[in-house]
């Protein structure tokens, strides 16, 4: 319904009206968003570096930071839940962090449970805030509160008694040998929950930085939305961030390109702002969250790639050099005879 509203409100956009919207905004609160952002890829580091630590894997920071620019490349390519980049960054921490396969997918899959368990929470929480404010049919709404609740009851559920779903399915009987692999997988996986579970410490770190770096975002969407509307009420502004970003898990489109879009400026609208500050306030936000995080990712990556492409050249003249001084030292390829 959104996007089907969106659409009416464009048919009547009025380009110059968006350009001056857009003039509005200053180039300080654009330097304050990048700040955000980039405490926002630290933060992330830092809590894929700590699981890793735990886990008895651990994982170097900048490795980290070039398996992290990776899976967003892939991301950003492919289409909803961002599966591509999970796979990629279990690929990476087995190549080129020296993880193991069963450690590799433990850091991922946890990382990712604690993740979409704030976020899943968040949302849940941020749809009944907008429930009366969203002119949605009540069984569609229903249907979304009881999705999202079953959501984040089962990471929840994966996260707090990982030994009793172990236990149940060790008591499960022997099935096809691609069920026994997937179980073994999923066992291993609970093993690696069981173990971070033991730190309770740094389990519930991990649970406010998941909440913390899903904040961040509806406060970067504030600054923007202040630019435009002095009395910016962040609870809305919370729902409109999560629920914007619950279209981007869909696999509609890749990176949610559009889906995002649509849903984000739909529901600014419903905070009384004109259509073309809730479009530059989206399209702002947007690169600064994703357009500006795949140019830093493609940096880094290039960075990696030519800093790796040296170090070989230098082990190779290194290795060169060193066998061109033993031959010239060695006793039986002499240039003179003795006697």
């Amino acid at each position: 319904m959104l996007i089907t509203a969106l659409a009416i409100l464009t048919r009547q956009f009025d380009y110059h009206s968006f350009v001056n919207s857009f003039k509005g905004i200053s180039w300080v609160y654009v330097a304050v968003l990048v700040l955000l952002q980039l405490i926002t890829q630290l933060l992330l580091n830092y809590q894929w570096c700590r699981i890793g630590r735990v886990l008895g894997c651990p994982l170097d920071f900048v490795g980290m930071l070039y398996v992290n620019a990776q899976g967003t490349l892939m991301e950003s390519v492919t289409p909803g839940v961002k599966v591509g980049g999970e796979v990629t960054r279990g690929y990476l921490l087995k190549k080129e962090l020296g993880c193991s396969i069963d450690l590799a997918v433990a850091v991922v899959a946890l990382q990712k449970l604690f993740s979409l368990s704030a976020f899943f929470g968040l949302n849940l929480l941020a749809l009944f805030h907008l429930s009366n404010r969203l002119a949605l049919p009540a069984d569609w709404q229903k249907l979304i509160y009881l999705l999202l609740f079953s959501l984040t009851c089962l990471m929840l559920t994966f996260l707090f008694f990982p030994e009793k779903i172990a236990g149940r399915l060790e008591r499960c009987s022997p099935g096809p040998k691609w069920l026994q692999s997937g179980k073994g997988l999923l066992l291993e996986l609970l093993t690696h929950t069981t173990r971070l579970k033991g730190y309770r410490r740094e389990w519930w770190k991990q649970f406010v930085l998941a909440v913390m770096l899903w904040l961040l975002f509806p406060v970067k969407l504030l600054l923007l939305v202040r630019v435009f509307s002095g009395n910016g009420d962040f609870l809305f502004v919370s729902a409109v961030a999560f629920i914007s970003y619950l279209m981007v898990m869909m696999p509609l489109t890749p990176g949610g390109l559009g889906s995002f879009e649509a849903t984000m400026t739909g529901l600014l609208v419903l905070m009384d702002l004109n259509v073309y500050d809730a479009a530059v306030i989206t399209v702002v936000f947007r690169f600064i969250t994703f357009w500006f995080v795949v140019l830093l990712s493609i940096g880094f990556v290039a960075c990696w790639q030519i800093f790796r492409m040296r170090g070989t050249k230098d082990e190779t003249a290194k290795t060169t050099a060193q066998s061109a001084y033993a031959d010239q030292h060695d006793p039986g390829t002499c240039g003179h005879f003795s006697g």
